[in-house]
């Protein structure tokens, strides 16, 4: 997939539901990369600041940074996921998950998965 097919990928998994509010949608690209920041705010209050950026290499692409911040409407962290080189201590580093006050091993999750483990937060029942 090329980076263009995917930030439309991204801002259509975004546009793709009525019951959240996209509050912010940005999208820097030049010919050797991009970034996508986002901001969504679901049914309880609860947000989603969303940033990926993304470079060319030899016609592929390559993300060099990514966060998914999940937070309550208080501010609170419920979960992250990002790629910033400050746990060496985690077997999948870089890549790692906040959830609330811990740190645990993980891979950079695709965007519907995350909003996949905010339904499963939300709608719960």
């Amino acid at each position: 997939m090329n980076l263009y097919n995917y930030l439309v990928r991204l801002e259509r998994i975004l546009k793709s539901r009525n019951d959240w509010i996209l509050r912010d949608l940005q999208v820097y690209a030049n010919p050797t990369g991009a970034e996508f920041n986002a901001k969504v705010e679901f049914p309880d209050g609860s947000l989603l600041h969303v940033i990926e950026a993304w470079i060319i290499e030899q016609n592929s692409i390559r993300c060099v940074h990514y966060t998914y911040h999940y937070q309550n409407r208080e501010g609170d962290l419920i979960f992250r996921y990002d790629n910033a080189p400050h746990h060496p201590e985690i077997e999948t580093y870089p890549e790692h998950k906040h959830v609330a006050a811990r740190v645990v091993a993980a891979r950079r999750p695709d965007l519907a998965e995350v909003l996949r483990e905010i339904d499963d937060i939300i709608y719960k029942e």
